[in-house]
């Protein structure tokens, strides 16, 4: 990791919501209450998924909220303009334009490799 980005993850965390829960202390980005920002409801049967709630809060104050216009739209046309390819069925030519949306084997969908073991989670 850059040594740029470890700062700025340590920097991050200084000025975050102190995390609800002791297991969320390796969170980097937590709500303002201290939750993370995806977690699984309290049944365990469901997802909280608060990027997608503020990504249609959005959409719905700029009046572009449709039928289709969702947070996955903005995921799938990020890949597309910065992998440079319009067919998903194409080796891509910008791998690195995928890491956002690449997960491993075994992997949850919060973690990231990238911050190794002490931040394994954003």
């Amino acid at each position: 990791m850059w040594e740029e980005t470890e700062l700025a993850i340590k920097e991050a965390i200084a000025i975050r919501p102190d995390p609800k829960l002791d297991a969320d202390d390796n969170m980097v980005f937590l709500t303002k209450y201290g939750q993370p920002w995806v977690r699984t409801g309290p049944s365990g049967n469901s997802n909280i998924d608060k990027i997608c709630d503020a990504f249609n809060k959005l959409l719905v104050s700029l009046h572009l909220k449709r039928k289709g216009a969702a947070s996955y739209a903005l995921r799938h046309t990020f890949e597309t303009v910065a992998g440079g390819r319009g067919d998903q069925r194409q080796k891509p030519q910008n791998p690195a334009s995928q890491w956002p949306s690449r997960r491993q084997p075994g992997m949850q969908g919060s973690e990231c490799p990238a911050l190794g073991p002490r931040l394994t989670r954003i």
